[in-house]
């Protein structure tokens, strides 16, 4: 899994994200906040979307290259449900669950 890909997938998120943030520092200067706490809002509203970015990021990525490893060393394709752990995001127990319905 590749992060750009990963970004571009987010892309939608991350531009509201951005006009919200922006919305945000307007506010900000209308009601003629100090420089500084817009600052600390920015540092802190950065912070917590690039950590949820990076969590999310990392816990599907280590599942789909689990998946995607376990695939390339399988002779018989369809054995790939009993070597998989069951992920703990939603996208993921999606495509096991379809998998065990079509197996």
């Amino acid at each position: 899994m590749k992060f750009g890909k990963y970004l571009h997938d987010k892309l939608f998120s991350l531009l509201l994200f951005f006009a919200v943030f922006f919305i945000l520092i307007l506010m900000m200067f209308a009601f003629k906040s100090d420089p500084s706490m817009m600052i600390a809002a920015s540092l802190i509203l950065f912070a917590g979307i690039s950590a949820a970015i990076a969590i999310d990021y990392f816990r599907k990525k280590q599942f789909y290259d689990e998946l995607i490893d376990n695939m390339e060393h399988l002779d018989q394709k369809y054995l790939i449900l009993e070597m998989l752990s069951l992920p703990h995001f939603y996208d993921g127990e999606l495509l096991c669950q379809t998998l065990y319905d079509y197996k």
